[in-house]
């Protein structure tokens, strides 16, 4: 993921400096600089979103996988085989 926006990022950073060499004056500079810039929040935008989509999911998981961990532990430290080997699955299955 992180690397399709990288590579979407410099495609777009390039097309815009390919566009701003041809440009004659102030006017037409700042033209292309608004063109490129207003898309380009919006792509950040989106990225942030699925960046933070992405996070939120990996802690949610982390967390689940944490649970399960303490699961294991108790079950050794009461001595029940068979619960720790269930919990163990649990943890393999996840």
């Amino acid at each position: 993921m992180a690397m399709n926006f990288a590579l979407r990022d410099a495609l777009s950073a390039f097309e815009f400096a390919q566009k701003i060499i041809q440009a004659k004056n102030v006017a037409e500079f700042t033209k292309l600089l608004a063109e490129f810039v207003n898309p380009q929040m919006q792509v950040l935008s989106e990225q942030w979103r699925d960046l933070g989509e992405t996070f939120s999911k990996a802690a949610i998981d982390s967390t689940d996988i944490s649970k399960t961990s303490d699961q294991i532990e108790q079950a050794i430290g009461s001595g029940d085989g068979r619960d720790a080997f269930c919990a163990a699955a649990m943890v393999r299955s996840a």
